[in-house]
């Protein structure tokens, strides 16, 4: 997949108050960033988990649904999110160890719902202390022994031993093939998202305004339909609100195939519509309206062919979303573009 530049993005300010302290933002199956952070409290801490944790429980079943539209740009997922006390420093490492138990052992933060971590009966706070028969060290370095077994498990079950409430209990994790796109929470209470070409990015107020789980679905589906597509171009680039439909389009079949209920989803328009009418005075993207009317039609269609038994592959997509072309293209180093998201 091509690696695009951020582009110039037009945001909707949402009035939620957000904590302004720089929390470090925990990605599943990737080892807890260190950051000092300040002027956050318990509370908070656990607000922004369960934030970050709903985030990545959305974007499970979409990645996981598209993993036919990414080629060979997959992975193998755990759903797995750990931290050790170090991992924060001042108060709020106070805070962890107090309220989440973290010393320099390698714990569970959160699982994923729905994940292999979660099926696989883990849960907040275990202690991880092997992994495939090796002892985890303390520290940092039990992370990093952590973290690598998962990259080099080529998909094939994870032995681990864990202790909880001082007893001792094993575990095999077998995780699940994805899409390679890492999804971000971007901490900020402006409305929108949006994609480099690499990642996808949802600002805090946007996962708040999605009122439910597939309105925040179809955010996610949109800009992953985006670097599926290809897209490039500048935000307020030729044909900016054409690739607009495209995304729409292709990220409402990513939606089906996720197996989000399709018409709470483009709910999320109707409520923008309301919430944002000038909006729709952007010539880069289409009018909201329009693209509520738009996503309802796509989604009679998509009812369609699974009444009619025909794969969720949209026909007039079906070589630039499946064909070999469409793979050597998507390169995550090359290239330079851009592209975002406003619904």
């Amino acid at each position: 997949m091509k690696k695009r530049s951020p582009a110039l993005i037009l945001v909707a300010a949402l009035g939620l108050g957000a904590c302004t302290a720089a929390f470090p933002v925990a990605a599943p199956d990737q080892p807890m960033p260190h950051r000092a952070v300040s002027a956050i409290d318990g509370a908070a801490f656990e607000f922004l988990l369960a934030e970050q944790r709903r985030l990545h429980a959305v974007a499970l079943p979409v990645l996981r649904g598209a993993v036919e539209f990414c080629g060979g740009d997959t992975k193998f997922f755990f759903g797995l999110s750990t931290a050790i006390a170090d991992t924060f420093e001042g108060e709020t490492r106070d805070i962890a160890v107090a309220i989440r138990g973290l010393d320099q052992t390698v714990r569970v933060l959160y699982t994923v719902p729905g994940s292999p971590a979660e099926q696989a009966g883990l849960r907040r706070g275990d202690s991880i202390i092997s992994v495939a028969g090796r002892a985890l060290p303390p520290g940092e370095a039990g992370s990093r022994l952590l973290f690598g077994a998962m990259e080099d498990s080529r998909g094939e079950p994870l032995p681990l031993t864990i202790r909880r409430d001082g007893i001792r209990r094993t575990a095999a994790v077998s995780p699940v093939a994805i899409c390679d796109v890492p999804v971000e929470l971007a901490r900020t209470g402006e409305v929108y998202a949006w994609t480099n070409g690499a990642k996808v990015k949802i600002a805090e107020g946007m996962l708040r305004f999605a009122a439910t789980d597939p309105e925040l679905a179809l955010v996610v589906s949109h800009e992953l339909a985006h670097i599926i597509l290809n897209h490039t171009g500048s935000f307020f680039g030729v044909g900016t609100a054409r690739l607009e439909r495209e995304a729409d389009y292709v990220g409402l079949y990513i939606l089906a195939r996720g197996g989000f209920d399709l018409e709470r989803g483009v709910r999320l328009f109707d409520r923008m519509s309301v919430a944002f009418p000038k909006l729709d005075e952007a010539a880069s993207h289409p009018p909201l309206r329009a693209r509520l009317r738009a996503l309802r039609d796509t989604a009679r269609e998509i009812t369609d062919r699974v009444d009619a038994g025909l794969p969720l592959v949209p026909d007039s997509y079906r070589a630039r979303l499946l064909g070999t072309d469409r793979v050597a293209q998507r390169n995550p180093h090359s290239g330079p573009g851009g592209n975002s998201f406003l619904p």
